[in-house]
C-alpha cells in the first residue's frame, strides 16, 4: 500500500503512466509539441503525423522518449500547423475568390465530349418513332397542321365489349372498330414528350476539385445547358437538349465553397460531370452537399 502511495502520474503529453522514483526501467514516451487542427487535419507540431480521422489522431504514438515528470506542460495558445505543413500564402486576389460571397449568379463553363454529337444523331433518328401520348400518332406521320384528337378517359375491356370511359355509350365487339373510333377531344399540339429517366448522382474528390457524376443523363447539349453558382456554395443546373427542352434540373447547397470561374461541366453521351474547383485547395469535404 505504501508503494502505491508513492506512485505518481506522469503529466507529459501522450504518456500518463504511473511511476515511482524507484522505477528505473519505466520509459516515458511523449509529444513535446502541441496538437493542431487545420481544415480537416489533426496532428502534432513536433512530428509529421496527421490524419483526418480523430480516432487515428488520438492513437498516434508519441515521438520522443525521456524521463517521467509530474510538472504540467505549459499552456500554449492554439496555433497553426508547422510551416512545412502550412499552405503557401495566397495573394489578395486568391483570397477574394476563396471568400466569394457575391450574391450574383456566375455562369459555369459547359463543354461536351465528341461522343455527344454521335449520340445526338442516333437520338434524332429514334425521335421519329415516338408516339403522341394522347392520340398515339407517330411523330414522323404528323406536321404542325395535324390535329390531335384523343380520348380523355381510359379503355375498358369487359367480356366481349371494348369501349372508352369518356364515351361509354359507344361500345364495340370488334377490336378494329374500337381502334378506329375517333377521339372525343382535341388539342392544339401533340404530346411527344419523353418521361425523364432516373439520374444517379455519385461524387468523389481530389485535393483541388470536387467531382459530381450524373449517370443516366442523356441528350444534353452544351448550347442549351446552363449551370450557375452564387456565393461559392449555391449551385443551380438545367440540362437541356438541342431544342432547348429541359431534361433534368437540380440545385445544390455545397458542403464548402468553390470557385465558379475555374469550374466546368463536361457532357458525355450517357452522363455529365461537374468539376468544381475547391475554394480551399487541400480541404477534405465530408459530403458533396
Amino acid at each position: 500500500m505504501a508503494d502505491d502511495d508513492r506512485r505518481q502520474k506522469c503529466r507529459r503529453t501522450g504518456c500518463g503512466v504511473y511511476f515511482s522514483d524507484d522505477d528505473e526501467d519505466s520509459e516515458c514516451r511523449f509529444h513535446p509539441g502541441v496538437p493542431f487542427f487545420h481544415d480537416a487535419y489533426k496532428g502534432w507540431t513536433c512530428c509529421q503525423q496527421k490524419s483526418t480521422d480523430f480516432t487515428t489522431f488520438l492513437n498516434f504514438k508519441p515521438c520522443k522518449t525521456g524521463n517521467h515528470s509530474t510538472e504540467a506542460p505549459p499552456e500554449v495558445p492554439s496555433i497553426a500547423p508547422p510551416k512545412s505543413e502550412t499552405a503557401p500564402e495566397k495573394s489578395t486576389e486568391e483570397e477574394t475568390e476563396e471568400e466569394d460571397e457575391s450574391e450574383e449568379w456566375t455562369a459555369v463553363t459547359v463543354k461536351e465530349a465528341s461522343s455527344v454529337a454521335k449520340a445526338a444523331t442516333t437520338a434524332t433518328a429514334q425521335k421519329t418513332h415516338i408516339q403522341c401520348k394522347r392520340c398515339r400518332k407517330r411523330k414522323e406521320a404528323t406536321d404542325e397542321t395535324t390535329e390531335c384528337r384523343f380520348h380523355s378517359g381510359h379503355t375498358i375491356f369487359h367480356e366481349t365489349l371494348k369501349y372508352w370511359t369518356c364515351c361509354a355509350n359507344k361500345k364495340f365487339t370488334e377490336f378494329a372498330d374500337f381502334e378506329a373510333f375517333k377521339g372525343c377531344q382535341t388539342a392544339e399540339e401533340h404530346d411527344f414528350s419523353v418521361a425523364p429517366k432516373a439520374v444517379r448522382e455519385d461524387w468523389f474528390q481530389t485535393s483541388s476539385h470536387v467531382h459530381l457524376v450524373l449517370y443516366g443523363l442523356r441528350g444534353a447539349r452544351a448550347a442549351a445547358t446552363r449551370m450557375q453558382c452564387k456565393g461559392g456554395r449555391e449551385v443551380s443546373a438545367r440540362f437541356a437538349d438541342c431544342e432547348g427542352n429541359a431534361l433534368w434540373t437540380r440545385e445544390w447547397t455545397l458542403w464548402a465553397g468553390v470557385r465558379a470561374g475555374q469550374s466546368e461541366v463536361v457532357l458525355e453521351a450517357t452522363k455529365a460531370e461537374l468539376r468544381l474547383k475547391k475554394a480551399k485547395e487541400g480541404q477534405h469535404w465530408a459530403s458533396f452537399s
